[in-house]
């Protein structure tokens, strides 16, 4: 596994801002209660074989192809402000349970769209990462949570279910698909995203088989925290014209990296993670930048970043997106249609029945002066169809301004997972 290894002075400096005990999120009490998610015994520690090494990568090159096609398929998104936001990892683990639930063929191409050709090795690194990455300590969360709810028309095989269970955690339960039971599952999302994202469905379609879902909930407290006193008023030019934004200020040794083509910050949160502010260079697009960057500039930037006194003026932001990112995978390799026989589902003459599934992404992300909140759901909803198959040497100083349009990175430092990823054209 490979270990980012930027270093950061002011570590010592941290600890009256990072507290050693989180707070758990909050629950809706608007909202109807759900039985509690399975849960997976966490660990303070990972250790992946080689080959779950090999897959780790391979995820967060997905990370990378995700956002490469999403920023290249901006239709798809409900929101027209221009802005995007996807979570990487909450796709990965939705499309793994998925590759648990159908045919040979789905299995495949799931494993080759996540660059595992092995579905049970995919399954045990998946397995670790999620024991792994939830966290309540050093004044940061980040829960993980997956549930399954099926149509209560079919009987899904025990070993489905035993599976979805163990491997991922899931919640598994049958309910009717009736209006009714909407709230029952926005509950679930709601009370998972600490509220965030209070709705993924707005029905319960009768020819559902299942919903695979993925909750992701982030709260990071800023190392060192931006004053208030200094947040100001600045215009930031986007690419729909030019507002007044509230604007934060801190000048701090960070890792800093520069290149042709964009400039990099690294501000880190208490905890394993930090997010990577990426400004394109001023012949370059942010959305061009999002639509074309690899996991190897990815890599390049952050192995030559190295430590500067950065005179950082960052916009306080709130970016949502809805998207239905069923096209963006199919390009990617998910198959439109296959056949439900892991899950064991029939019809009333006793045939598998085949499947197609919808994919859709709500993501919520915004940061102040104290630190970023964010938040995701990856719905996967299969239907039936009628076929288918640190040194003191001396630093350099940089100013680096986001006042016109930016990418963003929200990663685990351990593992290199990223969390969260998007593109800030309008604030």
């Amino acid at each position: 596994m490979k270990t980012k290894s930027l270093l950061f002075a002011l570590m010592a400096l941290s600890l009256s801002a990072c507290s050693s005990d989180g707070d758990s999120p909050a629950v809706d009490n608007n909202q109807p209660s759900v039985d509690p998610t399975t849960k997976l015994e966490l660990t303070k520690t990972i250790s992946l074989t080689p080959a779950e090494e090999t897959t780790n990568h391979s995820l967060n090159q997905f990370s990378f192809n995700f956002l490469n096609k999403a920023a290249s398929s901006t239709d798809a998104f409900e929101n027209n402000d221009g802005n995007i936001s996807v979570s990487p990892l909450s796709a990965s683990i939705c499309l793994s349970t998925l590759a648990n639930s159908g045919d040979k063929t789905l299995e495949n191409a799931i494993a080759e769209l996540l660059g595992e050709k092995d579905l049970a090795n995919l399954n045990t690194t998946c397995n670790k990462l999620m024991r792994f990455l939830p966290s309540t300590a050093n004044g940061a969360i980040l829960t993980l949570a997956n549930s399954a709810w099926y149509n209560n028309i079919y009987s899904p095989a025990d070993k489905w279910v035993e599976n979805l269970s163990t491997t991922f955690g899931t919640y598994v339960k049958g309910i009717e698909f009736e209006k009714k039971n909407v709230s029952l599952v926005n509950s679930w999302c709601s009370q998972n995203t600490n509220g965030r994202i209070p709705e993924i469905i707005d029905q319960l379609h009768s020819d559902g088989v299942v919903h695979l879902i993925n909750a992701l909930y982030f709260q990071g407290k800023w190392m060192i925290d931006f004053d208030p006193a200094l947040t100001d008023s600045q215009s930031f030019d986007g690419t729909e014209g030019t507002t007044k934004v509230k604007m934060m200020h801190s000048n701090l040794p960070l890792a800093y990296s520069r290149n042709a083509d964009f400039e990099s910050v690294a501000v880190p949160f208490c905890g394993n993670t930090r997010i990577v502010l990426v400004m394109p260079a001023e012949n370059k697009s942010a959305s061009d930048l999002a639509r074309t960057m690899t996991l190897a500039d990815w890599d390049k930037a952050l192995a030559e970043a190295e430590k500067a006194k950065v005179d950082l003026s960052l916009p306080k932001f709130k970016v949502e997106s809805s998207a239905d990112i069923s096209n963006i995978l199919h390009e990617l390799g998910l198959p439109v249609t296959f056949n439900l026989d892991k899950m064991g589902v029939k019809d009333q003459s006793g045939r598998i029945v085949n499947g197609t599934a919808i994919v859709r992404q709500k993501t919520s992300a915004g940061i102040d002066e104290k630190g970023a909140e964010a938040a995701a759901i990856t719905d996967a909803e299969i239907i039936v169809t009628s076929s288918g198959n640190s040194n003191q040497e001396e630093m350099k100083e940089v100013a680096l301004a986001f006042d016109r349009p930016f990418l963003y990175f929200i990663e685990n430092t351990k593992t290199g997972t990223i969390l969260l990823a998007g593109v800030v054209n309008n604030l």
